[in-house]
This record gives C-alpha cells, sequence and structure tokens, in this order.
C-alpha cells in the first residue's frame, strides 16, 4: 500500500507541474483518477510521436586511403554525409568554404609540382631557377595554408552539424535497450 502513496504521489508532482502547460486542461478535467493515467500515457504517446526522429552523429576516420563516414555506428558514404550536412544551414556554409578551399589546395599543389619540374628544367639547361624556385617555395605555402584551413572548415562543419542534437533533452531513438525514447538529463 505504501509503494502505491509514493507511486500515486510521484504522479500528483507530476501534474501539478504540468498545470502552467497547455495539456493541463487534458490531465486535470477527468475525474476519475483511472483517466488521469490514461491521460498522461495518452501525453507520452504523443510526444514521443511527435519527437523528431534523426540519427545522432556524423564521425569521419581519416584512413590510409580515404576517408570513412558514419552516421551513429553505421558506415555511409561521402554523398549521404554531405546530404545530411547540406541539410544544415550553418554547417553546409561551412562544407561549401571547404570545398572552395580544396580546389584551391589542389591547384597550389599542382603548381607547386609545376614550378619544380620548371626549376629542374630551367637548372639542366644552364638558366636561372630562381623564380621558379620562389614560385614553388610559395604556391607549396598556399597549398599548405589553405590545405590547413580546408581541413579545419571539414571538421567544423560535421561538429556545427554535430552540435543541433547537443540540446535535446528527450529524443526517440537508440538506447541502452533498444529502440525507445531517451531522456538525457
Amino acid at each position: 500500500m505504501k509503494s502505491l502513496r509514493v507511486h500515486n504521489r510521484a504522479i500528483y508532482i507530476i501534474l501539478t507541474a504540468m498545470e502552467a502547460s497547455p495539456f493541463y486542461f487534458i490531465v486535470f478535467t477527468p475525474k476519475s483518477i483511472t483517466m488521469r493515467y490514461l491521460s498522461v500515457l495518452f501525453l507520452c504517446i504523443a510526444s514521443a510521436i511527435v519527437t523528431d526522429i534523426q540519427a545522432q552523429e556524423i564521425t569521419e576516420f581519416v584512413g590510409p586511403w580515404n576517408k570513412q563516414y558514419f552516421q551513429d555506428d553505421t558506415p555511409i558514404t561521402l554523398r549521404d554525409a554531405k546530404s545530411l550536412i547540406l541539410h544544415h544551414e550553418p554547417s553546409a556554409e561551412l562544407w561549401k568554404k571547404w570545398q572552395k578551399k580544396s580546389v584551391v589546395t589542389t591547384i597550389a599543389a599542382v603548381g607547386t609540382l609545376g614550378f619544380a619540374i620548371w626549376a629542374n628544367a630551367n637548372d639542366n639547361s644552364d638558366r636561372s631557377t630562381t623564380v621558379p624556385i620562389i614560385a614553388s617555395i610559395a604556391s607549396f605555402g598556399v597549398a599548405i595554408g589553405y590545405g590547413t584551413s580546408a581541413f579545419n572548415d571539414r571538421k567544423n562543419a560535421i561538429l556545427t552539424y554535430n552540435s543541433q542534437f547537443d540540446d535535446r533533452s528527450a529524443y526517440l531513438g537508440p538506447s541502452n535497450n533498444g529502440f525507445g525514447l531517451t531522456i538525457s538529463l
């Protein structure tokens, strides 16, 4: 009997906390305690159905030959990761910056190689190698600078995408015991 009173007391506290909510009329209008329990159950089920169902995070692992992307624990392709990130406006901005800076990095790296070949050709034919060497060093600096910045933009795009899930305290998704309503306190 004591556990029933404690249980009823817990329900009473929950119901009193809901007085300020717009669902007050649903919970407190019924006269019987059974209807109140059913009302609370209805509200819980309705909130679980309305809750946004999405995966939590995108993770990127850099391997020796390529990058691997994961959404929670499921491997996804770069195309899927890009599609998810581009649907979130703040991370889409950073992702587009990363793409532009990657193009500049590639052009500068190819330029470095081209200027090094030019310097080597001038060295073999006894011409001045000063200009190609300076250009090669300058384009190498641009490639390193833009490459580092591009890497940071890609990392920040993924972190910005993942941060949209940080402020949620309850969501419908995977839990320790399977799939269900997960509440984080």
